[in-house]
């Protein structure tokens, strides 16, 4: 059995610059993977070798299973091998005809996943041309990673985009947009500044003024709404807002966690409204049963989102020879527990780390030593309000010198077992480290 999460994108500028002797159209947009997930799962059932069955939950999919892109990513790798009988669940959220991609990257997500649960051993370009064989922006969603897409959307070069400070709204009405409808105002042109450039090379606050999806002007007229919201998400403080794709899903950026986003401020009586923050949505993390065993991939974003997947972490515990325990301040911009005073080492497994590679890397990074033994302390499954960890438990014994991370930490401290004792319960210290110690510390003392 493998999960996985396959995410949305927006485009940024997006420019239909020739109509092609084939019919369709090159174009010019940049690609950016954004926080609203659907998730697969994917089973072997003992049925016949090519065997495929499609079960789907959440937003409703209407047509026949068979042209389902998931489905049809599991008949391409059968020309390539033969693979055992599976059937295939996807819960769907994020949203239809909306321009953000869901069912391409439902696509390339299967192509991946498939890939490795049978070890068919795909490298990343051969699944990107296999995906771009079933759908143009498929390919995108092999790497999730921003890019500039020209062609038909199937010709991908990195870019230097990074937009983990910012937030992102998503408004979605009920209005969906025929591709007839979406290409029949267009008049393809080359624009006077490549999208890329400007985004590669203007602030965001500037490509308001800089960047075009030149399918806006037809869309706008058709649905007048559109424009509308766009406008109020500009008055609500967005830096950028924009149509994603040929619509019909808008979104905003914003360099602070917008306030007061509703139907209301919008002027809008029926929509979905999403606002998330755009970091960790590039991070790459495995999902594990509670024995450890992985049992899939997902992002940051979707861990830290409230759905809650078992995925692993690792935790270190210093002492030093006096019985004192040193802890680590976290920052104030940290998703989660802000300001807290937390274990000295604790962070996520990476995919495809072992548990040991994880806490010598995190060792490294927040702490900034190398020469220490590590002792097991065993694990457990700890949950909190926004998601699921199976905690790798260490501690240590360490005198020298502690360097820690003046980027992920603000600074850090050894703590008497009295003053910890007397502060647990007021606030201080992270839910988790509390409990952590409560478990398997406190009768020390």
């Amino acid at each position: 059995m493998i999960t996985v999460t396959p995410c949305a994108k927006i485009n940024l500028g997006l420019n239909i610059t020739e109509k092609r002797a084939d019919g369709y159209h090159n174009l010019e947009t940049v690609f950016y993977p954004v926080p609203l997930f659907d998730r697969i799962t994917i089973k072997e059932n003992n049925t016949p070798c090519g065997s495929c069955s499609l079960t789907t939950g959440g937003i409703a999919i209407d047509g026949d299973p068979e042209k389902n892109l998931v489905v049809k990513a599991y008949r391409r790798l059968c020309q390539t091998k033969m693979l055992p009988g599976v059937e295939i669940s996807l819960d769907k959220d994020i949203p239809t005809q909306a321009g953000m991609g869901g069912g391409s990257a439902d696509c390339a997500y299967t192509l991946t996943a498939l890939n490795e649960m049978f070890h068919i051993g795909l490298s990343d370009k051969e699944l990107e041309r296999t995906a771009a064989s079933l759908g143009a922006d498929c390919a995108f969603f092999v790497k999730s990673e921003p890019c500039f897409a020209s062609g038909i959307g199937d010709v991908m070069e990195p870019v230097a985009l990074c937009l983990d400070d910012y937030w992102i709204v998503v408004v979605k009405l009920p209005i969906s947009v025929s591709t007839k409808d979406a290409f029949a105002g267009i008049k393809p042109q080359k624009p006077m500044r490549c999208c890329r450039d400007i985004i590669e090379n203007e602030p965001v606050e500037k490509w308001r003024h800089l960047l075009q999806n030149d399918f806006e002007n037809t869309i706008f007229t058709l649905h007048p709404t559109l424009a509308l919201v766009k406008e109020k998400l500009y008055s609500l403080g967005a830096e950028y807002a924009a149509m994603s794709g040929s619509g019909s899903a808008l979104f905003g950026l914003f360099n602070k966690k917008p306030q007061n986003i509703t139907k209301q401020s919008l002027t809008v009586s029926n929509c979905r409204i999403e606002i998330k923050s755009l970091r960790g949505i590039r991070e790459k993390f495995p999902l594990v049963d509670d024995e450890g065993n992985t049992t899939g991939w997902t992002s940051r974003s979707y861990a830290h989102g409230g759905m809650k997947p078992l995925h692993p972490v690792v935790h270190l515990h210093v002492f030093n020879t006096k019985g004192e325990l040193y802890l680590q301040k976290r920052p104030e911009w940290k998703d989660i527990q802000p300001g807290k005073w937390d274990t000295a080492v604790g962070g996520h497994a990476d995919y495809g780390e072992t548990i040991v590679q994880a806490l010598h890397r995190e060792v490294q990074e927040e702490i900034g030593i190398s020469e220490y033994t590590p002792e097991s302390m065993g694990r457990y499954v700890f949950e909190s309000d926004g998601e699921k960890e199976l905690v790798n438990v260490f501690r240590t014994t360490y005198d020298n010198p502690l360097h820690p991370s003046t980027t992920e930490l603000d600074g850090g401290r050894f703590f008497s077992h009295e003053e910890i004792a007397q502060s647990i319960g007021k606030g201080v210290f992270t839910p988790n480290f509390e409990k952590e110690w409560l478990r398997l510390f406190s009768h020390e003392g």
